[in-house]
C-alpha cells in the first residue's frame, strides 16, 4: 500500500497546495478528520479552522487556516475546496 496520496488545497483565488502528503487533518463540521492513503471515500463539510499537512511520515507539519468549505476524500487523493485560505 502506498504511504502518500495526492493532496490539493484550493481557494477561489488560487491553488494553495498541490503535492503528495503522508497525513492531513481537516476540521470537519462534526469533528476533525485525519486522512492517510487508503482512507474510505467521503465528501465532508469543513468548519473554519486549521488544515494540518504532514508530507513525510516523520516530517514536519504545515498548518493552513481555512474559513470553511468542502473536502473530497478518496483512497489516493484529498481535495479541499476552501472558501478562503
Amino acid at each position: 500500500m502506498a504511504t502518500q496520496f495526492k493532496f490539493e488545497l484550493v481557494s477561489p483565488e488560487e491553488k494553495v497546495v498541490s503535492e503528495p502528503a503522508f497525513q492531513v487533518t481537516i476540521p470537519g463540521e462534526e469533528g476533525d478528520v485525519g486522512v492517510r492513503a487508503g482512507h474510505m471515500s467521503l465528501v465532508i463539510s469543513i468548519r473554519p479552522g486549521v488544515v494540518t499537512i504532514q508530507r513525510q511520515e516523520n516530517g514536519s507539519v504545515e498548518r493552513v487556516f481555512i474559513a470553511g468549505g468542502f473536502a473530497d476524500i478518496g483512497q489516493d487523493h484529498v481535495t479541499v475546496l476552501a472558501e478562503e485560505a
